[in-house]
């Protein structure tokens, strides 16, 4: 079984709306073309964060992934839909949408 890369992704910069460890969040994550994402990144708890997910049927312009990921205090596995917007130059918005929310930029490459 061959799996064929859609995209790689780099996490810059997270701006959280809350006390968080830091702001910077450098990671990675590879999205599949059947959809299967997967990466890792350092989390606003200065923790490691592994994602597991799949992109899901976009509306409109806005893309979301639903998953799970590790590495955070209040739970071993946290589930996750998150919403997204492609800008210019391949770079990404994505919106954390939970009581301590928060907006990501990432930079994507597309093969």
């Amino acid at each position: 079984m061959m799996i064929e890369l859609a995209l790689i992704g780099f996490n810059i910069y997270t701006h959280h709306t809350h006390d968080a460890c830091t702001n910077y969040n450098p990671g990675v994550y590879v999205e599949t073309k059947s959809g299967m994402v997967v990466g890792a990144y350092r989390n606003s708890e200065c923790s490691l964060t592994i994602h597991l997910g799949y992109k899901l049927p976009s509306i409109d312009f806005v893309d979301l992934h639903a998953g799970v990921m590790t590495g955070y205090s209040r739970a071993k596995l946290t589930p996750y839909i998150l919403p997204s917007i492609a800008l210019p130059a391949n770079f990404r918005l994505t919106w954390i949408p939970q009581k301590r929310q928060a907006f990501h930029l990432s930079w994507e490459h597309k093969f």
